[in-house]
């Protein structure tokens, strides 16, 4: 059964933390979602993130870190809003120092 990961090697386990910080609610919940959310992260860091413009690596990397963290403290939705907000502030302010006076949308 998948949702016993007691056999799953520390590879795996790091390989699906790696792609879905919430993999173990998942896969104890709905497997269907586990293996859209593996299939979405992979089509994002494989196809489009080389076209994505804004958010430096490293800074895309922390924010990953802080993720995979809040992961183990709340539900999935409330991290990515976090991520989100995060993100667009960010965002904003890099726009700001470069001169783009254009206002954080609400």
């Amino acid at each position: 059964m998948l949702s016993d990961l007691s056999k799953t090697d520390l590879e795996t386990c790091e390989a699906l933390t790696r792609l879905v910080p919430t993999y173990v609610d998942l896969v104890a919940t709905s497997k269907i979602h586990l293996i859209q959310s593996i299939v979405s992260r992979l089509i994002v860091n494989e196809v489009f993130a080389p076209y994505f413009v804004g958010l430096p690596a490293e800074e895309s990397a922390d924010l990953e870190r802080i993720e995979r963290r809040l992961a183990a403290y709340g539900k999935l939705p409330d991290i990515r809003l976090c991520r989100a907000i995060t993100y667009s502030k960010q965002v904003h302010q890099r726009a700001q120092i470069n001169g783009d006076p254009r206002p954080l949308p609400s």
